[in-house]
């Protein structure tokens, strides 16, 4: 639902309940000059929309700087490294994993009742990791730790692949069928600078999408 590098994908802004409090993040409209500008999920992420919307997704201003002036162009905003709410979800999913399904569930709706939502109800394991892993993609937007938890646990090449198909079905702008599915044993690249400075590096490997890997 995060695959784009330029904000929060249309996808993941209609996932929130409409009453979830942590819909203020997103940017969906203003005026400047004059003009009001909306986003329209229906433009499908072309622009300018119908309503203005210069970008292809909503904004998020989760750390937008309200304290310095645009004009110096050096935010002064903090990122946060680590909030209680992580580790709220980060106990529940390891209390899920245990087998402690009821603890686990207890921690989860600490994050989700506190969002304006109404408490989830009792599942079983399988289901609450599924719920767990997707309370930390609408708590985290914009927090760089979503594409670490689907590669952690194994659920990036699956996600990613629905993403993009759903988005080529869709005709959404950007997005096209992917040429291979990221596994978990996918490694990063060592950038040339690296290699040029440290003769003792060797490079990675290049990564080979299997598709009789199976995808969780």
């Amino acid at each position: 639902m995060y695959y784009h590098r330029f904000g929060p994908s249309i996808y993941t802004w209609e996932s929130y309940d409409a009453q979830d409090e942590r819909l203020d993040v997103f940017v969906t409209k203003f005026t400047y000059n004059g003009t009001d500008y909306e986003f329209q999920a229906s433009d499908n992420g072309y622009y300018p929309g119908v309503k203005n919307w210069v970008s292809a997704t909503p904004g998020n201003a989760k750390f937008y700087d309200y304290q310095t002036s645009a004009e110096l162009k050096c935010p002064a905003a903090n990122m946060y490294m680590l909030r209680y709410s992580e580790i709220l979800l980060n106990y529940a999913e390891a209390k899920n994993k245990l087998g402690d399904t009821g603890e686990a569930l207890k921690k989860l709706n600490l994050v989700h009742e506190r969002s304006g939502l109404t408490a989830l109800s009792s599942m079983n394991q399988e289901d609450l990791d599924e719920a767990i892993f997707q309370e930390r993609a609408w708590e985290f937007i914009g927090e760089a730790k979503f594409y670490y938890d689907a590669l952690r646990t194994n659920r990036l090449g699956k996600r990613l692949k629905a993403f993009m198909d759903r988005g080529v079905a869709d005709g959404m702008y950007l997005f096209q069928d992917l040429m291979f599915v990221p596994q978990k044993s996918f490694l990063w690249k060592i950038p040339q600078g690296d290699l040029d400075s440290n003769p003792a590096l060797e490079q990675n490997p290049d990564n080979v999408s299997d598709p009789n890997i199976p995808l969780r």
